[in-house]
């Protein structure tokens, strides 16, 4: 399967909040470089993708990759694995295997990767009409792909085609099920997107590109 190559408009290294740190937190902040090798804390295919979570050097990422051979391989190491800013959503490397990713969740969604101004200005609480279908559904979450363009406030190219992650029950069922939820963005707190719901936020855990 390919990446809708028309998508990725922006990288990982631009419009990016200087560094604040050091190692592999600094080159999380930054986009810039390579983490130290991390482990492997875990990984689960969801419909056409892998949801990895890794650990290490002070740092825990979560990212989105095909569920392919290539990443099964290398992601199946547990250990050694090393994140580096390229792409949509960044590369993983273990000596001369490489898996790119296709999507991004925290820490890049808290805004580490917000370009600057985007957190001042306009609306409080900028919101917008999402739509959407399920694409795939599980005990944990759901991915959701359709057009989300508030995406576009943490630095993400083409929300108006892109999958959203966001977890299964409570505030989510509602705005899973309808398929249309006004999207929000908030330049403060742990909520930074969400779709609104009768019974509360619904966070986007993760922004995913399409796979043809």
């Amino acid at each position: 399967m390919g990446i809708r190559t028309t998508l990725v408009a922006a990288t990982l290294g631009a419009a990016l909040v200087a560094p604040t740190g050091c190692g592999s937190k600094g080159a999380l902040e930054s986009g810039i470089g390579r983490t130290a090798p991390l482990r492997v804390e875990r990984i689960t295919p969801r419909g056409p993708y892998l949801d990895v979570v890794l650990a290490g050097d002070g740092v825990e990422l979560r990212s989105f990759t095909p569920d392919d051979d290539a990443c099964r391989r290398l992601l199946g190491a547990e250990s050694g694995v090393q994140y580096a800013s390229v792409g949509a959503g960044g590369r993983f490397t273990r000596g001369e295997q490489v898996c790119d990713a296709v999507g991004i969740g925290d820490p890049f969604l808290q805004r580490l990767r917000q370009p600057r101004g985007t957190s001042s200005g306009g609306p409080a609480i900028p919101r917008a009409q999402a739509t959407y279908r399920a694409l795939h559904l599980d005990d944990e979450v759901a991915l959701l792909h359709g057009s989300f363009p508030l995406a576009r406030f943490v630095g993400w190219a083409g929300g108006r085609d892109t999958v959203a992650v966001v977890a299964r029950g409570g505030a989510c069922e509602g705005p899973i099920a309808r398929g249309v939820a006004s999207m929000e963005y908030r330049p403060t707190g742990p909520d930074t997107l969400g779709l609104v719901g009768s019974d509360g936020l619904c966070r986007i855990e993760g922004l995913i590109l399409p796979l043809r």
